[in-house]
């Protein structure tokens, strides 16, 4: 599960969401995406839901859940933060 946060949304998602989604058996990792800065915050259920944030554009956001691999440089590009 990814959410892309925005001042309105990030507090409903890092808690509200957070606890609902890591209670579903079938999500092994929930992301969250900040819009204003370079920052990915992987929650893996494999690592007990603790967070890995990631903040340099030169990290790659792996999902192993889907056998994924994105560079943040991706991830942000031609957006200003």
């Amino acid at each position: 599960m990814i959410e892309v946060l925005s001042p309105d949304t990030e507090r409903t998602d890092r808690r509200e969401k957070f606890l609902s989604y890591t209670q579903i058996e079938t999500i092994e990792e929930y992301v969250l995406v900040a819009q204003d800065q370079v920052e990915v915050t992987i929650f893996r259920r494999a690592k007990g839901w603790q967070p890995e944030v990631l903040r340099a554009a030169d990290q790659s956001l792996r999902l192993s859940s889907i056998d994924f691999v994105l560079p943040l440089s991706a991830v942000y590009e031609g957006v200003k933060v």
